[in-house]
């Protein structure tokens, strides 16, 4: 047994083993003009399989009658046959027995799949359904050991005279891994997304215990869904690994959120509306997954694998965090390195400064930029080019980043969040009630920038920033002092659970160089940029909610009139219903 870190806690691998029991199908009818030859063979006893409960493993072996695919070519033509298995001898291996469409060459390789029903007659390959509707039972009907226990493996055919064999006996290494999950109360639903594709348990019984069979997979975004009495529960996983064959279980109850990525706090934007913060700044990182998008046409569609699509969308583990530190040396915050560096792109390195409307949506006319990683790169501005519509906002829209992109630690569903327009972000600054005194500038784990505290804020009081935030590009001179408000990590922590919001500086990326600058690196200049989804009179500028400095005297707190092409920060919001 071998102990593993899994969600954060222990996984247990187990040797694989199992029982096997798999439904019976019939052998097709084979044509009139069918030339083949009979065939027989030895296929071993099982390898230990990915099949276990509590520890307690169970010894793989053969049944009688069950049935195993043999995939060959003979002159050009693919064939799909059907053998029994007919005997078990005492050492457990497998007589198998068929009657061959086509007689092939000596030496053809075949490939053996087990259990045949988990073959397409079309395509002659694994079904690419046959995990996504589960009933999450070890065994009994439809339950793993009957349809996902799938294993394969090649060997080549002897022929001679009027019959054909192996060369060699055969053994069938497993397809799949198997996660039992312990849940926080029965589910009535689990849902398991890896590359936009779901995984949908729908349990068999009431028990709280979910086996699900799920590829294997390296280095991958997951994400897990689970509907319960006492409602929707989340957890991700920006990447993991799981190797075929592996038996894993894990007791999920303690990390599965009902609000995944939100905080607590409520702010008000409007006299009559408000929102809750995401839990960090918007990333993208390049994961090796496509994933799930909003389109005109459909839902939760996934965007196709073209260019340098592929990755996902995130939160900032913790609200102070970053991506990097400045210029070139945060190749992973340039779009100019992306096409020949997008193999160094890992969950670790994020992009986390987008230029505008930058969701990933398409207009039909092809106007618009559609790589949803998209920041920043002077040859991808200009006149051919602008980024969301040319006349009006994108609040609403699909080039809203929070309502095209599932994000994943946000529930991985897409039009779950969104973007706050520029008259909401000032009423949030200036206009609620006892705005004054709920907004400063701080330092938090060593990282400045604004903070925001809720509507209802009844914590200990912060230096307030009292100068009003102006509504256009107009500077707005104020005194700044960054260790007014300085918070250690745990200390944030605690104001984070009241439902405190802070802004990091993560400063803008210029397209005309590639370089990152106002970030928190340098001691007199530090900015908290962040995208409005409001437009500024025509297509070249939008507006971003600025907290930016010269010389470490002064502040400009407005509205900035930005060039769309700029990177800048991402803080998504989803209202309060």
């Amino acid at each position: 047994m071998i102990m593993k870190k899994l969600f954060g806690f222990a996984a247990i691998i187990f040797a694989l083993a199992a029982c096997n029991k798999i439904e019976t199908i019939e052998t097709p009818e084979q044509p009139d003009s069918q030339v083949g030859i009979p065939f027989t063979a030895t296929v071993v006893k099982p390898a230990s399989k990915a099949l276990s409960d509590a520890g307690s493993t169970v010894t793989a072996s053969w049944a009688e009658n069950e049935k195993v695919a043999l995939i060959y070519t003979v002159s050009a033509t693919t064939y799909l046959d059907v053998a029994n298995i007919d005997s078990v001898d005492g050492s457990g291996n497998a007589t198998i027995s068929a009657k061959l469409s086509a007689t092939p060459a000596d030496n053809t390789i075949v490939t053996v799949i087990y259990p045949a029903s988990a073959v397409d007659a079309s395509s002659m390959a694994l079904k690419t359904d046959l995990l996504t509707a589960q009933k999450g039972n070890l065994i009994g009907a439809d339950s793993i050991s009957e349809k996902y226990d799938v294993r394969s493996g090649n060997g080549n055919f002897d022929v001679s005279g009027s019959g054909a064999s192996f060369k060699t006996t055969v053994s069938l290494a497993p397809e799949f891994a198997i996660w039992k999950l312990t849940l926080n109360a029965v589910a009535t639903e689990l849902r398991v997304t890896i590359d936009g594709v779901d995984y949908v348990v729908t349990p068999w019984s009431a028990t709280n215990p979910i086996y699900v069979t799920l590829p294997a997979i390296t280095g991958k975004a997951i994400s897990f869904k689970a509907t319960e009495a006492g409602g929707d529960y989340y957890f991700s996983l920006p990447s993991l690994t799981l190797a075929a064959g592996t038996y894993y279980q894990s007791n999920i109850s303690s990390v599965l959120k009902t609000n995944p990525g939100r905080l607590n706090g409520q702010f008000s934007v409007s006299s009559t509306k408000k929102v809750y913060f995401s839990k960090g700044n918007l990333q993208w990182f390049y994961g090796g997954n496509t994933h799930k998008t909003k389109s005109a046409t459909a839902i939760s569609t996934v965007i196709a694998a073209k260019d340098y699509n592929g990755g996902v969308f995130t939160f900032a583990d913790n609200q102070w965090d970053i991506s990097g530190t400045t210029g070139n040396n945060s190749i992973w915050r340039r779009y100019g390195q992306i096409g020949s560096s997008i193999n160094n792109f890992t969950s670790a390195k994020r992009i986390d400064l987008f230029m505008y409307a930058s969701s990933g949506y398409r207009y039909s006319n092809g106007e618009y930029h559609f790589k949803p990683f998209a920041i920043c790169n002077n040859d991808f501005w200009g006149s051919g080019y602008t980024y969301g519509p040319a006349s009006s906002g994108i609040d609403g829209t699909n080039n809203d980043w929070g309502v095209f992109n599932a994000i994943l630690n946000g529930g991985d569903e897409t039009d779950q969040w969104r973007t706050l327009t520029r008259i909401e972000w000032a009423y949030l600054a200036n206009e609620r009630d006892n705005a004054v005194n709920l907004r400063g500038v701080g330092t938090v784990n060593g990282i400045r920038g604004v903070i925001l505290l809720p509507d209802d804020w009844a914590g200990s009081a912060i230096t307030a920033l009292t100068n009003t935030v102006t509504l256009d590009n107009s500077d707005k001179p104020a005194s700044i002092n960054w260790t007014d408000n300085v918070y250690s990590s745990s200390e944030w922590a605690v104001m984070e659970a009241d439902g405190a919001v802070f802004l990091p500086a993560a400063g803008t990326l210029d397209p005309s160089n590639n370089n990152v600058g106002y970030n928190n690196v340098s001691d007199n200049n530090a900015g908290s940029s962040y995208w409005t989804s409001s437009y500024y009179s025509g297509s070249e500028y939008a507006y971003a909610f600025d907290l930016g400095t010269g010389g470490g005297s002064y502040i400009n707190w407005r509205f900035d009139r930005s060039s769309r092409p700029f990177g800048r920060a991402v803080r998504l919001v989803k209202d309060v219903e």
